[in-house]
C-alpha cells in the first residue's frame, strides 16, 4: 500500500485535522495558532469551540483533506464522517458517502478499485463510469457486476439506485429507461457507448426545461457555466442548468455556503441513496 506523508505542509494555520480521543473517534479540528519556526505548541479549534495546545505532528492527529467529496461535493467534516483521501488514486470522499466503516486506524485507506489494484492507481485510472464515460472518482461495481458507476451518476439519475446504502455497493442501474439512454449531454456532447454503454445524462430539475448533462460534466464547469449539483434541505437531489438555478443559490463561488453533509439517519449520503431508489427526482421530459 503507499505510504500517506504528513509533511510540514500539513501542520500550518487554516488546515483541518481530525484528533483521536480516548472514545475512539475522530473528532475534526483546525489549526488556528502556530508562528513557523517557533517551538511553540500548534492550537487547534474544534467545532464546539473548544481550543486545545499540542506538538505536531502527533500519531493520534491527522490532516485532513482540503478537496471536497468527490460524491456529495462538500467540503466540511463532522464527527465520525471525515473527508479521506485513497492512498492510491488520491480520491477524496466522505465516510457516510463512501460507505467507510470505520476508519483505517492508520490513516492509509484504499478505495475500492485500489484495493483490488496491485499497481494501484492504474486500475482507477483506466476505469470509466458506465453512466457518464469519465474515468477515475467514487466508482462502485454495479449490480451485475460488469461495470462500474460514480455515485454521484447514480444519486441524481432517477431510476438508479444504490443496494446497500451502508456500505454504498452495489449500484443498480437496469432500470434506467431507453428513453433517458438516448439523451445527449449538452456540455460533453459525446455519446461514447463503448465507455459509457447505459449513457445516461440527467435533465434539469425546472419542469419546462429539458436540458441534458451529465453531472460530473456540469460540477467540472465545462463550459464556464455555474450548474447547480446539490443536495436541499430535505436530502433531495437537486440539478439545474444555468438559467434555472434557484434564486437563494445564485451566489459567487467563493461565497456560496456548503452544508454540512449529514450523517445517516438525517439525510446523509446513505439516506440520500436510499431515498432515491423511492422515487421523488423528476420523470423524464
Amino acid at each position: 500500500m503507499p505510504k500517506v506523508e504528513h509533511g510540514p505542509e500539513c501542520w500550518t494555520v487554516g488546515k483541518k485535522v481530525a484528533v483521536l480521543y480516548d472514545d475512539g473517534k475522530w473528532y475534526p479540528a483546525e489549526i488556528v495558532g502556530h508562528e513557523p519556526g517557533k517551538k511553540e505548541p500548534f492550537t487547534l479549534r474544534f467545532e464546539t469551540g473548544e481550543t486545545v495546545d499540542t506538538e505536531l505532528p502527533d500519531k493520534d492527529i491527522r490532516p485532513l483533506p482540503d478537496d471536497p467529496c468527490d460524491v456529495c461535493n462538500k467540503d466540511e467534516c463532522f464527527e465520525d464522517d471525515l473527508l479521506i483521501r485513497c492512498a492510491g488514486c488520491k480520491l477524496v470522499v466522505h465516510q457516510s458517502c463512501y460507505g467507510i466503516r470505520p476508519l483505517p486506524p492508520d490513516g492509509e485507506w484504499l478505495c475500492d478499485l485500489c484495493a483490488d489494484d496491485p499497481a494501484p492507481p492504474a486500475r482507477c485510472e483506466a476505469t470509466s463510469c458506465v453512466l457518464c464515460g469519465k474515468r477515475a472518482g467514487a466508482l462502485k461495481v454495479t449490480a451485475d457486476g460488469k461495470h462500474h458507476a460514480h455515485l454521484c451518476c447514480v444519486i441524481w439519475i432517477p431510476e438508479a439506485h444504490v443496494v446497500d446504502t451502508k456500505l454504498m455497493r452495489p449500484v443498480e442501474i437496469r432500470h434506467i429507461p431507453a428513453q433517458r439512454q438516448k439523451l445527449k449531454c449538452f456540455l460533453c456532447k459525446t455519446k461514447d457507448l463503448a465507455a459509457a454503454p447505459f449513457d445516461a445524462p440527467v435533465q434539469c430539475y425546472e419542469p419546462t426545461c429539458a436540458r441534458s448533462f451529465h453531472v460530473k460534466c456540469a460540477r467540472g464547469g465545462e463550459n464556464g457555466e455555474d450548474y447547480h449539483i446539490a443536495i436541499n434541505d430535505n436530502a433531495e437531489p437537486q440539478a439545474f442548468c444555468p438559467r434555472h438555478v434557484p434564486e437563494d443559490c445564485r451566489r459567487p463561488k467563493d461565497k456560496r455556503k456548503r452544508g454540512r453533509p449529514p450523517k445517516s439517519g438525517d439525510g446523509g449520503s446513505a439516506d440520500r441513496a436510499a431515498a432515491a431508489s423511492k422515487g421523488g427526482r423528476p420523470s423524464l421530459k
